[in-house]
């Protein structure tokens, strides 16, 4: 007998969550170990864990909330990877999250031990991929019971999931599990499951193996009972709903409608802000009384006529929600709208009342009503392997040998036979095989399982985390070097200098751009840079050696790496290549260690007046360098992690960071002030603080971000973080958050409390004269017919009135100053002068009422209340007042308008002369060929040692460089922004800038333009006409930008009719020219098909509607009309929609037919005349299922909108459908 392997069971250790009370599990990482409390994810196979940079420090027990254990005896602020000695870095990738698309999420990975406690003992598992997270999407860590790991390409082959860790070292008999996420304390079990705990169901699902959305099922209706409407049954579609189970997120993700429907039938209330549904006080309590269930009737993908139920007491949905999005706990209704059907999920709360069994093995898992039985023991029941027979003989029987004589017979019988009996018996037997896998109904209940092993290949399941791929050349320099590169700035590639010199002619600099041909940036040079890589470099020698940072260099950060930027540097930092001066930082402090950064004195004298006048020969430093031809700068009080920041940005390097900690923003404004160079910044700086104000409300925040608006002068970011807090401040304003600045800022400080000030005496007027108003009762003095009755009318109004003053916080008067502006412009905006109706009037002097009929006009009063917040709201903080002096604003050049020469640098040792000389259109620039090379792997190539043009430069002289083929007003803007001018132009047009990004392509210098590009790529001229939108799209493909060209794509495909170009624009590129006629056609395509849906509904509408009605016949002999008026009303709304007739689709875009779908109007269909016999109700249809259909229609044609992945085009793998099949990251 062999033995029997018995499952794993993992108990829940407590309670935790910010979305609802969910059973959570112990779980340690790291050796020494660190200690979480984590949630189980259904189909996620790696673990998360916090960090500590997911903790604000304004969330008062932050680190204990999400799950994070003490660590060497005090509170952990989340998982330490210094602090454990098995981390294997692995980098830091986006997470592939369907919910949160646009959230930016990402994980910091690597390969650690973990244990997990169970009643027996702790197991361990080593060698596990785990992501450090900081997002507020998933507050409480996971841990993952997929079988299949997330695909990295430095992942090692050893690396298994904790499934399947745990079949290999004997603790699990499979890979297997049973789960439930309990009201009652949870339960997970690997590699069996709790018998006692569910009613086993009639079905058994397939599993996918499609990341998310392995386990899927049909969901066939939704019925909801016990209401206060009674009971209620969301419409959908006949066929159902397509969702998936996965435990990773607490709420329900529903279509709308079904969301709608259900929010009308419970009383809840929907939040636009947290996209959540609430319950109010009154209605939680109806709601407990009344308990409701909601009974979810389920069926599999292939087997939708075969369904089961589960049902979900008001109980299961009964849930908080806390910080960080509240700071107390507030009663919500977990279920969410969905965006699209790949966003339809049963997440935890489904889990309580569901139990699930999954059985990677056979690809098939099963749901189970649970059942809460306390006192009932369980029956665990182990899941076999496939292979494993419970009491199987080690010995054949004589009936076995019998049957294996008989086998062989009987496969001789069928080689003779032929194909005759083979064709046959192969479709036979592959329908039993379907028809076995249909009848699995309980997963290996005494571990004789009747599934059958599959032999169809498994897709690979994992989260779509791709590492970014290495440039060429650092990957060839990694390789020879065992995995390791020494940081060497900007110019990883360095040109090999040799004896000879090699003439480079203008007119060859470069060819008419052919995008097939040329190689990308990061061919032509391999780039080893960012701070990012510095901040996470293994720094213990003077020289910064790091493990690949491909993923870093290539990942647009995120909060995790903006933390991980203000690790302390150490070293030396190689900004320039041919850098001729070293800046000493740091090594003062604390813990601060020295930095050395080498740079170029030409930059530095470019972007800072300090440093110029200090590299002259006036003052040492310059004396120096004049003498050795190097120096070095001592600057031990400055920021080393500010300063090396700043040095990036003027060498114009693309340090991919374009979100800063506000903290980091002010010390390099600071900075950046102490040396004169804001100017220089101020584009990087429109950015960044643009993006910090969309995601910040904090406080000290704002302060921060608001000084360094005022030292940079940015004046439409000063005025908006002025107003955010003169708007927030409950008192005086008080700037002291700004640290050093504070006392700069004091008259800033007192202009905005003076302002708060004038404000509120507004208020305090407008109050006392409508309390003058009703408590005095001068409005009806002027009544020529005084009441004669016992009329309580005015002591009832000024009751009423009292009590308002009360509920709206503007009583007592001192209240007012204690209140913000915001919270005053919200009382006075839902002012409404209820208290005026809510007294009784006597009907006295003949029944006229006649104390209220000199009553103030309600309007009136309104329009002077809205008035007064609209001021407020409308107001903007006036630089003068607050002396703030702004530099005159250059002049938007029209570079159109161009003189013939132009001297961007009065040192200048290059002339680019654009145009020809010969016809007299060349515009000469000049410029420092320092900067160029900087800027331009291509310039500085061509400016070195082996070439003519670098020779020249090497005696002194300058250089005329002809460059007959580049558009004069593009190479005018690049030489602006590298030499750090501020007169740039603000917005270009789409023409414009796909000139520009032709001549950005060819000279490789897209990193010196990256952040001018987003500004320009946020003019609204760019987006007016077809067009407009086409070129950008084209530009975004030429400079190799996967995210625009994603987005612009999108935004092509749904606002353009036609997408057609100049014949000499698309012969530059052939997979270009590929893609668009391919965007074309598929834009016609699902126009066609849009066309054909709204013609099925035309057809049912007009002729078959009214056939299911079983009085229609006697509706016709009474002489009834509905039937050809609603058909009239109809057709008539569908040509006022633009959606009839039919050929008019083709001259719309895809977005002009969206809205007239989504926007089609509904009461048509009660218009038409019925007859007045006693059938009139059934032939009155409602027009509900027209407008389903027709927003289903609408959601439909914007998730055929496809979305075009650069990478696809490029490698001519674009398929008809137009979507990424190979998942390229974006």
């Amino acid at each position: 007998m062999s033995h029997s392997l018995s499952p794993l069971i993992l108990q829940s250790s407590g309670w935790g969550g910010n979305d609802g009370n969910w059973s959570t599990y112990q779980l340690s990482v790291g050796i020494p170990p660190q200690g979480f409390n984590v949630l189980c994810s259904t189909v996620g196979s790696e673990i998360w864990i916090p960090l500590p940079e997911g903790c604000n420090a304004s969330i008062a027990g932050c680190p204990s909330s999400r799950g994070v254990q003490g660590f060497n005896g005090v509170q952990s602020g989340g998982f330490q990877v210094n602090a454990s000695s098995s981390w294997k870095q692995i980098g830091i990738y986006e997470l592939n999250d369907n919910l949160f698309p646009d959230s930016g999420d990402a994980a910091f990975y690597g390969l650690d031990s973990i244990s997990l406690s169970s009643p027996a003992n702790t197991s361990t598992f080593s060698d596990q991929l785990v992501g450090g997270i900081s997002s507020y999407n998933f507050w409480l860590g996971t841990f993952g019971l997929g079988v299949q790991p997330g695909t990295f390409s430095n992942l090692p082959n050893n690396a298994t999931t904790l499934l399947e860790s745990a079949k290999e070292i004997s603790l699990s008999p499979t890979a297997s599990y049973g789960f439930y996420a309990g009201s009652a304390p949870g339960s997970v079990i690997l590699g069996g499951y709790d018998k006692a705990a569910f009613e086993p169901s009639n079905i058994t699902f397939p599993v996918i193996f499609a990341g998310p959305r392995s386990l899927t099922v049909r969901l066939k209706s939704l019925v909801v009972t016990n209401t206060p409407q009674g009971t209620v049954s969301p419409i959908m579609d006949t066929s159902g709903l397509n969702v998936s189970i996965d435990s990773t997120v607490a709420q329900l993700w529903l279509p709308g409608t079904i969301c709608d429907a259900l929010s009308d039938a419970l009383g809840l209330h929907y939040d636009n802000g947290t996209e959540l549904y609430f319950v109010n006080a009154t209605m939680h309590e109806t709601l407990l009384n009344y308990a409701p269930e909601l009974t979810f009737i389920i069926a599999a993908p292939s087997m939708i006529n075969k369904t089961t139920a589960i049902v979900l007491p008001y109980a299961a949905f009964d849930q908080q929600i806390g910080q960080p999005w509240f700071t107390t706990n507030t009663t919500y209704f977990p279920i969410r709208r969905a965006a699209d059907e790949s966003q339809f999920v049963l997440g935890r709360t489904f889990l309580q009342e569901a139990y699930l069994i999954v059985d990677w093995e056979r690809e098939n898992f099963t749901l189970g009503q649970s059942l809460h039985r306390p006192g009932v023991s369980s029956d665990i029941v182990t899941i076999h392997p496939v292979s494993s027979r419970k009491n199987r003989s080690s010995e054949l029987t004589t009936g076995a040998i019998s049957g294996i004589v008989v086998g062989v017979v009987l496969l001789a019988l069928l080689i003779l036979g032929g194909g005759y009996f083979s064709r046959p018996r192969r479709r036979r037997s592959e329908q039993q095989e379907e028809a076995n896998r249909a009848q699995i109904a309980e997963l290996g209940c005494d571990g004789d399982s009747p599934g059958q092993t599959s032999n169809v290949g498994v897709e690979v399941m994992s989260n779509d985390l791709h590492e970014m791929s290495s440039p060429p050349a650092l990957a060839e320099k990694e390789a020879e070097f065992g995995g390791k590169l020494e940081l060497e700035g900007c110019d990883g590639a360095q040109l090999v200098e040799t004896g000879e010199i090699y003439e480079l002619p203008g007119h060859e600099v470069g060819h008419e751009m052919d995008i097939a041909n040329l190689k990308t940036s990061s061919e032509r040079l391999a780039t080893a840079t960012g701070t990012a890589a510095v901040a996470l470099a293994q720094l213990t020698t003077t020289t910064i050696h790091f493990a690949s940072t491909a993923a870093l260099n290539c990942y647009n950060p995120t909060k995790l790496q903006i933390a991980l930027f203000k690790m302390t540097a150490v070293g030396v930092v190689n900004v320039a290549p041919d850098g001729n001066v070293t800046l000493i930082c740091g090594g003062q402090g604390k813990g601060d260690r020295q930095l050395n950064i080498i740079v170029s004195s030409a930059v530095l004298s470019l972007g800072s007046t300090v440093f110029k006048a200090m590299l002259t020969p006036k003052f040492k430093e310059g004396s120096t360098l004049a003498k050795t031809s190097t120096v070095e700068i001592p600057l031990p009080e400055d920021d080393s992690a500010a300063l090396l920041t700043l040095c990036k940005l003027l060498h114009l390097h693309d340090i991919e960071h374009e979100e800063q900690t506000a903290d980091h923003t002010l010390q390099l404004t600071l900075l950046a002030d102490q040396y004169d160079c804001c100017g220089a910044l101020r584009v990087f700086y429109r950015i960044w603080v643009q993006k910090a104000y969309d995601g910040t409300k904090d406080h000290d925040t704002s302060v921060k971000l608001f000084a360094a608006c005022f030292y940079m002068k940015l004046p439409t970011h000063f005025h908006m973080y002025g107003g955010r807090l003169l708007y927030r401040a409950e008192g005086a304003i008080v700037l002291s958050a700004a640290g050093d600045c504070a006392a700069s800022l004091e008259h800033v400080a007192e202009a905005l409390t003076a302002q708060r000030r004038s404000w509120i005496a507004e208020v305090v007027r407008v109050v006392e004269k409508l309390i003058k108003q009703e408590f005095e009762m001068n409005f009806a003095s002027d009544s020529t017919h005084e009441c004669r009755h016992a009329c309580t009318y005015r002591v009832d109004r000024a009751k009423a009135f009292g009590k308002w003053l009360f509920a709206s916080a503007v009583w007592p008067l001192s209240t007012i100053l204690k209140h913000d502006i915001f919270r005053l412009i919200d009382a006075l905006q839902d002012l409404s002068p209820d208290w005026i109706g809510s007294a009784s009037l006597c009907s006295g002097w003949g029944g006229k009422q006649c104390c209220g009929l000199r009553m103030p006009d309600e309007k009136t009063l309104a329009t002077e209340l809205g008035a007064l917040s609209d001021k407020f709201q409308n107001a903007r903080i006036e630089l003068d007042i607050l002396q703030l002096k702004l530099p005159k604003q250059p002049p938007n050049h029209n570079f159109a308008e161009m003189a013939s020469v132009h001297e961007i640098s009065s040192e200048g040792d290059v002339k680019l002369i654009c145009g020809s000389e010969e016809t007299g259109d060349a515009t000469h620039i000049i410029v420092c060929s320092a900067v160029l090379r900087h800027g331009s792997p291509v310039f500085k190539a061509m400016l070195g040692a082996k070439f003519k043009e670098g020779h020249t430069l090497a005696t002194g002289a300058r250089l005329d460089l002809p460059l007959p083929d580049d558009d004069a007003t593009s190479m005018l803007t690049i030489c602006q922004i590298m030499h750090m001018r501020p007169a740039t132009p603000g917005v270009l047009t789409s023409e414009a800038f796909l000139k520009l990004a032709i001549v950005v392509h060819k000279y490789d210098c897209k990193s010196a333009l990256s952040y001018q590009i987003m500004v320009w790529l946020q003019g609204t001229q760019l987006r007016q006409s077809d067009a407009d939108r086409l070129n950008l799209f084209i530009s975004a493909y030429v400079l190799d930008s996967a995210a625009d060209f994603y987005r612009l794509g999108h935004d092509v495909v749904l606002h353009n009719k036609y997408l057609s170009l100049a014949d000499d624009v698309l012969g530059i590129d052939t997979m270009l020219k590929k893609a668009i006629t391919g965007l074309q056609a598929h834009i016609e395509r699902v126009k066609e098909h849009a066309a054909n849906q709204v013609s099925t509904i035309i057809k049912e509408e007009c002729t078959g509607f009214a056939f299911t009605n079983t009085h229609f016949q006697n509706c016709v002999l009474d002489g009834c009309f509905y039937v050809s008026d609603r058909s009239n009303k109809f057709m008539g709304k569908l040509f006022e929609s633009n959606l009839w007739p039919i050929t008019s689709f083709t001259k719309q875009t895809l977005h002009q037919i969206c809205e007239g779908l989504s926007s089609f109007p509904t009461g048509w269909s009660e218009s038409g005349e019925t007859c007045g016999s006693t059938c009139k109700k059934h032939c009155m249809k409602k027009d509900d299922h027209v407008l389903y259909h027709m927003k289903q229609i609408a959601s439909s044609i914007k998730r055929e909108a496809i979305k075009p992945c650069l990478a696809c085009v490029k490698e001519g793998h674009m398929q008809a459908t137009g979507f990424c099949e190979k998942r390229h990251r974006i």
